[in-house]
């Protein structure tokens, strides 16, 4: 018997696809449908921020999506519909098969030309900023209603015991002060050398020891 399959929970459904899509309503949505999770990774988490954007997949899991998040996800559908597209367009404008690639998926149907794609693809990109930017618009202005949502004004507070000093370019970075753009590099590499620098002490390899009561 084989294993069932497991699908990857995302924000909406293949009906909300229908109805926030540029794509016609009677197009069959499961050809775009493994592009969704994608799309949410690209353009809708990095908005939300991993603790929002986790919450509401679990509770569009359990079906118990509360008003504010509801109304939250009805601001995302649109972009997501499209952010799904753009992502999907380059396979469905060309069929993949085992004899290569090659244009449109009807016999009778008339494929486009690269150029034409190109458009489409610019077109849907410049759509998709734009509403990048006005979710992130309706998040900093409603952002007491979504407290796992961290704008970029909010101030970031360290609580931690330790001394932080030599990262405080962090910091600075996110509370809108000077750094250095190449502390990054910096930090890397010293973390770096702290977990993969060389231990004199530690013994890798031995060779077998048959007498170890030696006198």
């Amino acid at each position: 018997m084989a294993d069932k399959l497991v699908k990857v929970q995302t924000l909406i459904t293949l009906d909300y696809l229908a109805l926030y899509s540029p794509l016609p309503s009677n197009y069959d949505f499961s050809e775009v449908e493994n592009y969704i999770h994608i799309s949410e990774k690209i353009d809708i988490e990095p908005i939300l921020g991993t603790p929002l954007y986790e919450l509401l997949l679990d509770e569009v899991e359990r079906d118990e999506v509360t008003p504010e998040h509801a109304t939250l996800l009805l601001q995302i559908y649109p972009l997501l519909g499209f952010s799904t597209v753009y992502n999907a367009l380059p396979f469905i404008s060309y069929n993949i098969s085992q004899v290569g690639i090659t244009r449109g998926h009807s016999e009778n149907s008339d494929s486009i030309e690269t150029k034409d794609v190109n458009y489409i693809s610019n077109h849907l990109k410049s759509q998709i900023e734009v509403m990048k930017s006005l979710l992130k618009k309706f998040l900093d202005e409603h952002k007491d209603y979504y407290p796992e949502y961290y704008p970029d004004d909010r101030i970031v507070q360290c609580d931690c015991s330790n001394d932080c000093e030599d990262y405080q370019w962090i910091y600075d970075y996110y509370n809108g002060g000077t750094y250095d753009k190449y502390a990054w590099q910096r930090a890397v590499s010293e973390m770096r050398m702290r977990k993969f620098g060389p231990r004199p002490y530690q013994q890798l390899y031995t060779t077998r020891r048959y007498k170890m009561n030696l006198q």
